[in-house]
């Protein structure tokens, strides 16, 4: 008898892929489609939480609509008298965090700018069709061995505007999160620039932002008030180009930073090619 959950009769689970808050990622086989996939099953103690049953099933409905190279797709979405299952493709590589830990150490230069460039057009599609994602970070974001980039997680995405109750603002990760999210404020697709220039920090620098032992509170007044480090603190080859480009995308006022993913892009492009 298997240990693994039997969710529906062409599903065949092999193995845990990984495992979040509200959710864990199982390796299994599609007998139907004959390949492998990703089935992300939420816990069975979070599925009595009607919030955030909500939001996984509009996960779902997300990846419904994004179509696009860089985000992961959707195969099927399984119900039980449980809990729910969103069944994806199975993406082959490592998330960005592990790449980082264990493939590359810092990701600079042409290497930079073909991952972070394809990060940018997944988010960019999202954007365009009114979804923002609100926890973009690097173990979010999948790499395969030819550098091509899928982004994942779209469970705590909003589809306007909105003003969220503070749990559920805060449902994502503390230091990737913008100013407005940690404020309560208005939040729009201006809060995934934040959470990209605090990704794209990562990946220069090999460090999160603010490292040492922190309080949430803490961390929270870090992001509402002081800048990231500089990255030649961490990775001191890189170019004042790139720290402007961070520093751009993380300012404080949103009404500051790069307007949009395409803006974002050029300017990370210049950059890079002069020397970042």
């Amino acid at each position: 008898m298997s240990i693994y959950p039997n969710i529906k009769e062409n599903i065949e689970i092999k193995g845990v892929l990984g495992s979040g808050g509200t959710a864990k990622v199982y390796d299994a086989w599609d007998k139907w489609a004959q390949k492998r996939v990703a089935v992300k099953a939420l816990f069975k103690s979070r599925s009595a939480d009607d919030y955030i049953k909500t939001k996984f099933k509009q996960e779902a409905n997300i990846y419904l609509d994004l179509e696009h190279p860089n985000i992961v797709k959707l195969t099927d979405f399984i119900e039980t008298k449980d809990t729910y299952y969103i069944v994806m493709e199975y993406v082959e590589g490592k998330n960005l965090d592990e790449y980082i830990g264990t493939v590359t150490g810092p990701i600079v230069g042409e290497n930079l700018l073909i991952i972070f460039k394809q990060i940018l057009r997944g988010v960019a599609h999202a954007h365009h069709l009114n979804f923002n994602h609100l926890d973009i970070k690097p173990s979010n974001i999948m790499v395969n061995s030819k550098k091509e980039v899928k982004v994942l997680d779209f469970g705590i995405s909003s589809t306007k505007k909105e003003k969220v109750e503070k749990e559920k603002r805060r449902m994502g990760t503390p230091m990737y999160m913008s100013p407005e999210q940690v404020n309560l404020g208005e939040i729009t697709r201006l809060s995934d620039i934040y959470s990209l220039g605090v990704t794209l920090y990562h990946l220069v620098t090999a460090q999160l932002p603010y490292t040492g032992q922190f309080t949430l509170d803490e961390i929270f007044d870090k992001i509402r008030f002081e800048k990231l480090p500089a990255i030649k603190e961490s990775y001191p080859f890189s170019s004042d180009a790139l720290q402007e480009v961070i520093n751009k995308a993380t300012e404080k006022d949103p009404d500051n930073r790069f307007q949009s993913c395409e803006e974002f892009e050029v300017f990370l492009e210049k950059a890079l090619h002069n020397g970042g």
